[in-house]
């Protein structure tokens, strides 16, 4: 499943990958062979963090191999979910 944050928390997250993810189809993908940034959710003053090897959606249909390279991507587990998430986030299992 995948976590809709408000679009500024989207942004930069995405911001803090390095090398940048790819866009593919619309989503962003980031090399299974790459470990992502760490991200956290603050609630009532507690950190859950959620490791970055689970950030990257490795179920079939949320992957894509670049052809030319043979390198696999994941999609990134942390999504825009646009004004509606400003108000209600939707924090779900995105391993």
């Amino acid at each position: 499943m995948l976590l809709y944050v408000p679009t500024p928390i989207a942004n930069g997250y995405l911001a803090s990958f390095n090398p940048p993810p790819t866009v593919y189809q619309g989503e962003y993908f980031y090399p299974c062979n790459v470990t992502a940034p760490e991200f956290g959710i603050e609630i009532a003053g507690t950190t859950f963090n959620i490791s970055p090897a689970d950030i990257l959606i490795s179920t079939p249909g949320f992957t894509f191999t670049n052809t030319t390279t043979g390198v696999e991507y994941r999609l990134i587990g942390v999504v825009d979910g646009g004004p509606e998430a400003d108000a209600d986030p939707i924090f779900g299992d995105v391993s």
